[in-house]
């Protein structure tokens, strides 16, 4: 598994994903991590959360 920071270009907004050994992201982390989004988590949660 990798834990990769993504830039979103259109807002600059900063996110995080993570890649299976198939370089291909984890929908249910995916998903975990778009909930932490939702509920206004902030980045250290989130990339703390996603490792």
């Amino acid at each position: 598994m990798k834990v990769q920071r993504v830039r979103i270009s259109d807002s600059d907004q900063i996110t995080w994903t993570v890649l299976g050994e198939d370089y291909l992201s984890i929908r249910p982390i995916e998903q975990f991590i778009s909930y932490l989004e939702s509920i206004e988590r902030s980045l250290n949660t989130i990339s703390s959360k996603s490792i």
